[in-house]
């Protein structure tokens, strides 16, 4: 688990100093608006007491604590003009109140962050220097996070009195895949991960076209059973929506059927391991068709057999034997 203590403390560094000294400004600001807000009379007889001398039950200071709270969330809605700002005013204030009393968040602590950047991820939740955990919405944060390209889920929890607890899932890239001339890299469910460097992810397959994406985990699920083909497999393409070619790292294109793909896949297992057509001077297998195979040469063993045909043709029958 990750700790974010050192970017959330405010007082680190001379900007830091500067922070902690407008901070504290501010909220000897607010105690005194909060002051004038009572009545004079009130006032008056306060001013009369001296607390030092008076044994105040226990509990006293939350109350107090609480009225001051109430009063300045009270002052700030009062800042705006219509609903919408008394609310935003209300939270600021409320904020900066709740984190003066000590529920500032000081720290943000990360699990199951992989690839996710964490000062995005700090963007995400909203959490900056002086940030009350007591009104934070731990709920909006969790909603705001999982927007990110990374994330599956996340689990924001609050741990009084000012650690924020981050525990995330992140998506697992899958494959890459090729539409309108771009490549996106995609988890196992099709959903696109919007990565800045999806070159960083040559070693997966690469599907292609219109509907890959949703039926790429439905294809590496079948070559599972066979290993051999799916270490081969550098590339399939969706053809029409309905059947897959396969291109092999070797360079070869295996055509497979629209219906029964995994009786084609066995079919090419058995071909492999058992004559080696990998091996041979094949470019392409078709099994489209059952019970029939047809295979493409290469074009330099096209040239081979031309070559030898010609030969062939070119020596004269003796006499006397059979043609």
């Amino acid at each position: 688990m990750q700790s974010l203590i050192t970017r959330l403390n405010p007082s680190t560094g001379r900007g830091g100093q500067a922070l902690d000294a407008a901070e504290a400004g501010a909220d000897a600001g607010l105690r005194a608006r909060a002051w004038l807000m009572l009545p004079a009379r009130l006032r008056r007889r306060m001013a009369r007491f001296d607390l030092n001398d008076v044994k105040l039950p226990r509990g006293t200071e939350l109350v107090l604590g609480a009225a001051f709270l109430g009063a300045t969330i009270f002052y700030g809605a009062s800042l705006g003009e219509g609903a919408g700002d008394l609310g935003r005013g209300a939270e600021r204030i409320a904020s900066r109140a709740t984190a003066a009393l000590g529920f500032s968040i000081t720290a943000v602590k990360l699990s199951g962050q992989r690839e996710a950047d964490e000062e995005t991820i700090l963007a995400y939740l909203g959490v900056m220097p002086g940030t009350s955990l007591l009104v934070f919405d731990a709920e909006a944060a969790r909603q705001r996070l999982a927007e990110l390209p990374w994330v599956a889920s996340a689990a924001v929890q609050k741990l009084y009195p000012g650690t924020l607890v981050v525990t995330m899932t992140e998506r697992r890239p899958f494959a890459l895949w090729q539409h309108d001339q771009k490549v996106s890299l995609i988890d196992e469910t099709g959903h696109v991960i919007d990565d800045d460097e999806p070159g960083r992810f040559t070693q997966l397959p690469l599907f292609v076209g219109a509907g890959a994406e949703t039926r790429a985990y439905e294809l590496m699920d079948g070559l599972g059973t066979y290993p051999n083909l799916k270490e081969r497999l550098k590339a399939a393409v969706l053809v029409a929506e309905r059947r897959w070619n396969l291109v092999m790292r070797d360079g070869v294109e295996v055509r497979l059927p629209e219906n029964d793909a995994d009786a084609a896949l066995a079919r090419l297992d058995r071909l492999d391991r058992e004559d080696g057509i990998f091996a041979k001077d094949v470019a392409g297998i078709d099994l489209r068709f059952e019970g029939r195979l047809i295979v493409r040469l290469t074009e330099a063993a096209q040239t081979r057999r031309a070559e030898a045909a010609k030969g062939n043709a070119s020596v004269k029958p003796r006499k006397g034997s059979e043609t």
